[in-house]
């Protein structure tokens, strides 16, 4: 894939620079190329030729308070890949005033630039072989607003091989919450067929589900999210500041430090030293962000939940600390929180790190190996806490998964459907020791097909 075209890149050193990003900036605005000059009055520089946006790190809570789509449109229109946070910076020349456009409700989300790095294909997953008799069956569902694109190759795909399959599927796009998302709740109340899902399903979707069906739902990951790539479901990091000597924990620990159900046997933690940093012995742990969690567990949240704090059997046991106090910081702002205090601790997207901060090695059982958080072990499914997308189905026992729903399911768990997901180069392909269990699943409650 050729690179976008480089463009001007916008430093900012204000917080109103970051508040017009935020609200994301116009491809029609005129900004000049012009190198940077002397300004002790100045708020913002313009670079020519370049592919990344720099602000200060003190106007980063604007931008990442309004994460829609509107940043991710401001990258795309302008050919730019990135978003880097530095300390602030003086004597800069202003850039030009832009005008404010607002972003229709229900869009797709504009698409990050690919990754220039991407595993390649699983070489053990299985082809796609359809079924030989061909189904007949108009299938209705939802999707988030990041994934109208590889949804449709999904589809195109698909259809080449089962062409009387057809799908409802959006517009509108609308987020991934099922209050916010008549598509979503439509499928948990039993009248839609299926729901793509690009975070874990909440406590509340899967009670919704059981109040109208009397069974739990299924979930069944057909891609990896990104590594890194601002809100599109980037792997989860525990962050510590830079100066922290701790290099790695395990799940037993971070259940001690962030639930009070402590369901994986570890006691309570309160300094430094019982987390095995013999140099800050003494030194109280800090645990930030309770704002994640509280009224409405966000993504990232739910991940840390259901991965950490609830070890097999103990599903939907899990509880929060409520000793924390989220004051008035919001989960955007937990980078900075850290980055502030040198014994802090908390958790964030990998797309949302800032100076200061170091994301740690996870090890899921005390004494295993830790595994670090870059792009190579979240692409061989080993860090244990990047985030999949997820199919949610109606499994209906003694009925089983439609017929030609369970005939999609097969392909998106196939090569072919793991390579549109690797073409795209946004979200990472699945490797197949992820997706071998519940294509066995599919052949035991899916209807026999002849193929």
């Amino acid at each position: 894939m050729a690179p976008a075209p480089a463009r001007d890149a916008v430093i900012g050193a204000g917080a109103g620079v970051a508040k017009r990003l935020a609200c994301g900036w116009p491809p029609s605005a005129a900004v000049p190329s012009a190198s940077a000059t002397v300004n002790p009055s100045a708020s913002a520089i313009v670079i020519p030729n370049a592919s990344t946006i720099v602000i200060p790190s003190a106007a980063r809570n604007l931008l990442l308070a309004r994460r829609s789509g509107r940043k991710s449109r401001f990258l795309a229109a302008l050919g730019m890949t990135a978003v880097v946070f530095v300390a602030p910076v003086a004597n800069l020349a202003p850039a030009a005033e832009p005008e404010i456009a607002e972003v229709p409700q229900g869009d797709p989300r504009a698409l990050p630039e690919p990754e220039a790095w991407r595993p390649p294909l699983d070489e053990r997953l299985p082809d796609y072989v359809p079924c030989r008799n061909e189904h007949r069956r108009v299938l209705s569902g939802s999707a988030p607003p990041i994934l109208p694109a590889l949804v449709e190759a999904w589809i195109a795909g698909f259809r080449e091989r089962q062409p009387r399959v057809s799908f409802e599927i959006g517009p509108p796009w609308r987020p991934p919450q099922g209050r916010l998302d008549p598509a979503l709740r439509g499928f948990l109340e039993g009248r839609r067929d299926f729901a793509f899902l690009s975070r874990e399903p909440s406590v509340e979707d899967q009670r919704n589900f059981v109040r109208h069906h009397g069974h739990a739902l299924w979930a069944i990951p057909v891609a990896m999210g990104s590594w890194r790539h601002f809100g599109f479901v980037d792997a989860v990091g525990i962050i510590v500041h830079a100066d922290n000597p701790v290099r790695s924990l395990d799940f037993a620990q971070l259940d001690a430090l962030f639930s009070e159900s402590r369901l994986r046997g570890h006691p309570p933690v309160t300094h430094w030293g019982e987390l095995g940093v013999a140099q800050w012995a003494g030194k109280p742990v800090h645990v930030v962000g309770a704002a994640a969690w509280r009224s409405e567990e966000s993504a990232r949240a739910l991940t840390m939940r259901k991965q950490v704090m609830e070890p097999a059997g103990k599903d939907g046991q899990g509880r929060w600390r409520q000793d924390l106090v989220a004051g008035a910081h919001t989960e955007a702002q937990i980078p900075e929180q850290v980055a502030a205090d040198r014994y802090a601790i908390g958790f964030t997207g990998l797309g949302h790190l800032a100076p200061g901060v170091r994301a740690l090695d996870l090890a899921v059982e005390p004494g295993a190996r830790s595994v670090p958080a870059d792009a190579w072990h979240a692409a061989s499914g080993e860090y244990p806490l990047a985030r999949p997308l997820y199919l949610l189905v109606d499994p209906a026992p003694g009925r089983g998964v439609d017929p030609a729903l369970a005939e999609f399911a097969r392909y998106l768990l196939s090569r072919e459907g793991q390579r549109a997901v690797a073409e795209q180069g946004v979200f990472l392909p699945l490797r197949e020791r992820q997706l071998a269990e519940h294509r066995r699943r599919l052949d035991v409650i899916a209807p026999a097909c002849d193929r």
